[in-house]
């Protein structure tokens, strides 16, 4: 089991490295370590020229139910410890927004908008997730979050695993505003710089290389928590 753990444990690191190594640094114009098959300098854009604000409604917990039925509605509290860079909202049981609540079409998110969390007790402020979700499902951003979408085309998954980043949350820890709860502001998100690759493809080819990874690690992790049961009962069973 101890072989098992260190290989969940190795996945995990050489994300990180990854993480640190694949987005372009402040002040570079390449990345250190680069998919085979590419090259070029990547463009530095600010936020607020890449990505539109969108609405978010202020909604507590108390409003939302985990029924059936109704209209999906992303919290910020799920955005900090539940969900990943990724959230496909087509496998993931997300809450619902309880009884009437009139909701603006314009508020509706779409496929490929990023969902910041805007609000937390510690450094995680500005966690975000990417959405994924088909045209017909009906998901809208909650409380304490700035929802965004990209004025352009943008690779598949390359913004979840950037804002993520190190090389993009830096520029975050100055403008985090608070003590025992710590936020940014919708402004201040926008007078961050992004770094993008020269080309879609070289941008959707990282975000692949991450998702694969990070299934990698989730495959992992379930291996490891079946033999933690089958080591329990194994003891159950020898000593109970």
């Amino acid at each position: 089991m101890n072989g098992r753990k260190q290989k969940a444990s190795d996945a995990s690191g050489f994300k990180a490295s990854c993480l640190e190594k694949m987005f372009v640094q402040k002040g570079e114009k390449r990345p250190r370590l680069r998919l085979a098959g590419f090259e070029g300098n990547w463009t530095c854009l600010r936020f607020c020229d890449c990505m539109s604000m969108l609405a978010n409604n202020t909604l507590s917990r108390a409003c939302l139910t985990m029924a059936e039925g109704g209209v999906s509605n992303v919290h910020y509290g799920d955005v900090l410890i539940k969900y990943g860079a990724i959230l496909d909202a087509n496998k993931t049981e997300l809450p619902k927004i309880r009884g009437m609540y009139n909701i603006a079409a314009k508020a509706f998110l779409h496929d490929g908008d990023v969902i910041f969390a805007d609000t937390a007790e510690d450094e995680m402020v500005g966690k975000c997730c990417e959405l994924r979700c088909d045209y017909n499902r009906q998901v809208v951003s909650g409380l304490h979050t700035i929802p965004c979408r990209p004025n352009f085309t943008v690779g598949r998954c390359y913004l979840g695993y950037y804002f993520n980043s190190g090389a993009f949350h830096s520029q975050l820890l100055s403008l985090m505003q608070g003590t025992k709860v710590i936020s940014i502001t919708r402004k201040s998100l926008g007078e961050t710089m992004i770094h993008l690759p020269p080309t879609v493809e070289e941008q959707e080819a990282i975000g692949k290389f991450f998702e694969d990874l990070d299934k990698l690690i989730e495959l992992q992790a379930k291996k490891v928590e079946k033999l933690r049961n089958i080591k329990a009962g194994c003891l159950e069973r020898m000593f109970g």
